[in-house]
């Protein structure tokens, strides 16, 4: 409790909207998150997000005041659900996998994939501790940048 009550009051006057603040807290929580979804000691598995499947996140980022909200369409969310859903049943998950991506679109992305993949463990890179090892199982990503005008289908790729 101590150290979520820290980087709460740390970050107070420097994060204004409640999604800095979260970033805030994962960080100082950060030993003990690894420590619960590591794959043995000191490794963390799994799978990375993509740049283009980031910039898609970003590219549809609107701020309301200070708060930020995605304005991903419905077919983009359900290409974006089903390529990481492909990756990780390909995937041997009986050691747990855990999905990075940046920590701009960690909330909004794990709140995508909540209902498909439940168990599931979205991570930030900055959420990493130190001294733990990061191996990436696989990529995620579009092989050209997706264009949703309806005459072309996007094009997913997993890099294994």
């Amino acid at each position: 409790m101590e150290t979520i009550l820290t980087a709460i009051v740390l970050q107070w006057d420097q994060a204004p909207d409640r999604q800095q603040l979260l970033t805030a807290v994962r960080t100082a929580l950060s030993p003990w998150i690894c420590k619960s979804v590591q794959s043995r000691p000191g490794l963390l598995r799994g799978i990375r997000v993509g740049q283009r499947m980031e910039e898609m996140f970003a590219d549809s980022l609107r701020y309301i005041g200070s708060e930020q909200v995605f304005a991903l369409s419905s077919q983009q969310k359900a290409l974006i659900v089903g390529l990481i859903k492909q990756a990780v049943e390909k995937l041997d998950t009986s050691e747990g996998l855990i999905i990075f991506t940046n920590h701009r679109i960690r909330s909004e992305l794990r709140a995508l994939l909540r209902k498909e993949l439940p168990n599931i463990i979205v991570m930030s890179e900055s959420e990493v501790h130190r001294g733990f090892q990061v191996e990436i199982r696989a990529v995620v990503d579009f092989k050209d940048a997706p264009i949703f005008a309806g005459d072309t289908e996007a094009d997913g790729v997993l890099s294994f």
